[in-house]
């Protein structure tokens, strides 16, 4: 601190006073002069409004980024939801209504984005929430598309293609937990059941 005398009345003794205390803020870091300290002053504020700008800049990017990508996949997991979604209403009405190579079509359809579904989990994924389709339910929905096309391609005339999904229909059972669907008896009731139940 700058410690300065007090100053009497006269004016000739105060604005010695005065000189004496400037003489000394001057000395204390300025160089001699005024100017020199306020150029000093202002390449250090420029530096740093520089900097401060680069690294807002660039976190501002980062996080935009983020947030970006976050509602990108969002909406691809959206689209692919609703176009697994609709898949299957319209394998369920042209089976319903339609049934023979109609019903055999949309079901295919319906199971290819099911497996979509299955092979790449993240793609029906929304962030921040659940998987949207897993685990014993998944596999029930899986069994019972492979068993209604292993009843269409058997009622078709095919029955290799109807082996085919009898074997797939049985491995989902088994990872679904329905113990009691070991057979093609057992299948063919299930499914059986089920359309029922849907009617």
């Amino acid at each position: 601190m700058i410690a300065c005398e007090k100053f009497t009345a006269t004016p000739e003794r105060a604005e010695r006073r005065w000189r004496i205390c400037f003489d000394r803020i001057l000395s204390l870091g300025f160089d001699g002069s005024i100017s020199s300290g306020f150029t000093n002053m202002k390449k250090t504020l420029w530096l740093g409004c520089v900097a401060s700008l680069l690294v807002g800049g660039a976190a501002g990017f980062f996080c935009s980024q983020a947030g970006t990508g976050r509602a990108v996949a969002s909406t691809i997991a959206h689209l692919n939801i609703d176009a697994l979604v609709r898949a299957e209403s319209q394998a369920a009405q042209a089976y319903r209504q339609e049934g023979g190579p109609v019903a055999i079509y949309a079901l295919t359809e319906a199971l290819e984005k099911m497996k979509l579904c299955e092979q790449f989990p993240g793609g029906f994924t929304i962030p921040g929430e659940p998987r949207f389709r897993s685990g014993p339910p998944f596999a029930l929905d899986m069994m019972l598309i492979h068993g209604r096309l292993a009843k269409l391609y058997d009622q078709s005339g095919n029955p290799n293609l109807s082996g085919q999904h009898l074997a797939a229909a049985l491995d989902y059972a088994q990872a679904g937990g329905a113990a009691t669907v070991t057979n093609r008896l057992n299948l063919m009731d299930f499914v059986a059941k089920a359309d029922a139940g849907r009617k």
